[in-house]
């Protein structure tokens, strides 16, 4: 009962003094002949027409007299094909943070033995269970910006391995904002002085802004890069310095000023 991607290799002793042929048939092929106790591959031309599949083999020992001892067969199978992954998530290019992301695949293979999976240049190897779960925290930690590909194999108990990858981007910036005006240390009265930003990074989530360290946050809608400062807010400060501060987050949590 043990599975074979090469064909498999025969060792038969046999021991009898007036022995005469050592010999074995798959069935359904031709009985071929083999040397004592000496290793000797299945006879290709046999292997390579037979089914991927279970296949039986007879095991015979003959002595002069004709006496047979054929009380041996074998249950074998024939797997060649390896195994097909299909990476399910995350997807290409899908935009991750600090957190690790998840992950959930599916193999196709009715032999399957182990599943792992590898982030390439940074990686050990990480056996699982189960067709998903969550990236090894601590071994994303140990990728900085940019792409990350991952790596997923998959074997079967004949051998057969194979593996499928996936490339995604990796976050680990906060976004940037500018405030385009108004400047440094400009001067307005009771009207509240109207705002140019700039604001850039990758799943940018919301903007806003406080005169009062965060007491009172304004939020802008949308994709507003301009306007006029809340005049009630305005209206709450007399003759004195003011700090604008302009925030923006992303879909990570991360928060740039």
């Amino acid at each position: 009962n043990t599975y074979w991607r090469l064909e498999p290799v025969f060792n038969i002793a046999a021991y009898d003094p007036n022995l005469f042929s050592i010999s074995y048939q798959v069935v359904g092929y031709p009985e071929r002949f083999l040397l004592n106790n000496t290793d000797t591959p299945l006879v290709i031309i046999d292997w390579l027409d037979m089914p991927e599949d279970i296949f039986f083999v007879d095991i015979f020992a003959e002595d002069l007299a004709g006496n047979i001892n054929n009380s041996i067969t074998l249950t074998l199978y024939k797997d060649t094909v390896e195994p097909v992954i299909d990476i399910i998530l995350p997807q290409s290019n899908d935009i991750y943070g600090d957190i690790a992301p998840s992950f959930k695949i599916s193999v196709s293979e009715d032999h399957l033995n182990t599943t792992w999976y590898i982030l390439i240049g940074e990686s050990p190897i990480i056996s699982f269970t189960g067709f998903n779960g969550t990236i090894d925290t601590t071994t994303w930690d140990l990728i900085g910006n940019g792409t990350v590909t991952i790596r997923f194999h998959a074997n079967d108990t004949a051998g057969n391995i194979e593996y499928k990858d996936i490339t995604v981007r990796k976050n680990i910036f906060a976004p940037i904002i500018t405030i385009n005006s108004p400047g440094n240390n400009d001067l307005f009265g009771i009207a509240a002085p109207n705002f140019i930003i700039y604001k850039s990074g990758q799943e940018l989530n919301s903007t806003w802004y406080t005169l009062d360290n965060g007491i009172t946050n304004i939020t802008l809608t949308g994709t507003v890069l301009s306007g006029t400062i809340n005049q009630t807010v305005w209206d709450n400060f007399g003759l004195e310095i003011i700090t604008l501060r302009f925030y923006i987050n992303d879909s990570f949590g991360k928060i740039g000023f």
